[in-house]
């Protein structure tokens, strides 16, 4: 068991990267397919983009762990809440047997099996993502605060005095939220970056505190992307000053209201930042990219590019262009030294208001909600990992399943029956500090 667990906290990549691909084998390990388990976790963490070694290592561990006993509880549980009444004799071992004895009992059976598996299943993976990512975060910090010493001690980053390389990283919308946490991410990391923001939002402090804590170089700038001259500016001010490696467009805007209610500057605003801009700053800046041995580009997109949704209508459509145009540039640029990325974050508590709107859905909904942080972690880790879809933690992972599955009628049904809810209750907190003040 210990030797289990060392082998997992070895493993490389982010704690929510690993714990996720050992939940979903944990969860797989708990379905009547012996013999087939692994081969179905390395497809499904394919899939859904998770540790691979972790998935196999859950698969194993779920079945050492609890071998024929689990099918016969799942078995017992699935019975119970079907409603059958004949039994099945457990054979004596795992993998051909155990397959042999499940078809020959009949689709009873095995219905039996898959829904005491998923019930059980859950709780188990549940139970296997948090304590790992714990026992994955612990380690982590211990070596952060390793690292920040050696840091401190030698005054050196991969990025600069460490072998002389004055590249920056460019972070749009990097004042809050998600922009915010990924600058921070990158800063980790000893990259210098190039943040912008609109006016009065505090970038240029920003890029100086993360300066001296990190010891990296960073600047700030500010302008308003959703125009033509914003975007004019800023680019000239990054082609003439610096030279760059990676170029993270994260500067976007979305929002919940009606379309025949939503102002023609609000639209115009969200089609011009959450498109052109990120086109045109790609098209200004990639030239520059070219020039380094190396360079990345990181589009954020939406879990909401991946269909249509009532009551925010444009912004998923802008989102999903986002999708299509990063993953049609990605092709373009293969085989050449710029790797393009596309990540797709859910919900996250970014602001005030939409803290206040994420706490207006089910428990559910709020549960699958990762913070902008754990987000910036993901994205970044994937990114220099070269890969081209990011969908950051297990919740979001599983949502994106779903979306492919269910079809868009029903999907629209659903998020309407959200949105409506969480419009109306917008509307009654807006009337009730009318009426207060």
């Amino acid at each position: 068991m210990r030797k289990g667990i060392k082998k997992l906290v070895g493993l490389e990549g982010s704690p929510q990267y690993v714990a996720s691909g050992f939940a979903l084998g944990s969860f797989i390990g708990m379905l009547p397919f012996p013999g087939f388990q692994m081969i179905l976790s390395l497809g499904a963490a394919s899939l859904l983009k998770v540790h691979k070694s972790a998935a196999v290592l859950g698969v194993f561990n779920t079945n050492i762990a609890t071998g024929l006993f689990v099918f016969a509880f799942n078995y017992w549980i699935g019975r119970s809440i079907l409603g059958f009444e004949n039994s099945f004799v457990m054979p004596d071992a795992l993998g051909w047997r155990f397959i042999a004895a499940v078809f020959n009992a009949g689709s009873d059976v095995f219905l039996a099996l898959i829904l005491g598996g998923i019930i059980t299943g859950i709780p188990s993976a549940l139970l296997s993502f948090y304590g790992l990512r714990y026992l994955l975060e612990k380690k982590g910090k211990r070596r952060d605060e390793k690292g920040i010493v050696l840091h401190h001690n030698h005054g050196m980053n991969e990025h600069s005095s460490a072998n002389g390389n004055e590249k920056y990283t460019v972070i749009t919308g990097a004042s809050m939220g998600l922009g915010k946490h990924l600058a921070i991410q990158c800063a980790k990391r000893g990259r210098n970056v190039l943040l912008t923001s609109l006016p009065g939002e505090d970038v240029l402090a920003f890029a100086q505190e993360l300066a001296k804590r990190y010891s990296i170089k960073a600047h700030g700038f500010e302008a308003d992307l959703a125009t033509a001259n914003g975007v004019l500016s800023f680019s000239n001010w990054v082609e003439d000053n610096f030279e760059i490696d990676v170029l993270i467009n994260n500067a976007g805007i979305g929002g919940t209201q009606r379309f025949s209610e939503a102002s023609s500057e609000y639209l115009n605003k969200l089609l011009m930042l959450n498109t052109h801009t990120l086109v045109m700053l790609t098209h200004r800046l990639l030239p520059m990219l070219k020039k380094s041995e190396k360079a990345f580009i990181l589009n954020i997109a939406s879990m909401a590019s991946f269909g249509p949704m009532p009551f925010k209508t444009v912004y998923p459509a802008s989102k999903a262009f986002v999708y299509s145009f990063s993953r049609g540039l990605g092709s373009e640029l293969k085989g050449s030294n710029v790797f393009v990325s596309v990540a797709h974050p859910g919900g996250m508590t970014t602001n005030p208001e939409v803290t206040e709107r994420i706490r207006s859905h089910n428990g559910l909904v709020r549960f699958m909600m990762l913070s902008p942080e754990k987000t910036a972690e993901i994205c970044i880790q994937q990114l220099f990992r070269h890969d081209s879809l990011i969908i950051p933690g297990l919740g979001n992972k599983v949502n994106w399943l779903l979306m492919k599955l269910f079809p868009v009628w029903l999907r629209l049904i659903l998020f309407r029956k959200t949105l409506v809810k969480e419009i109306h209750t917008s509307a009654l907190k807006k009337s009730h500090k009318l009426a207060s003040s």
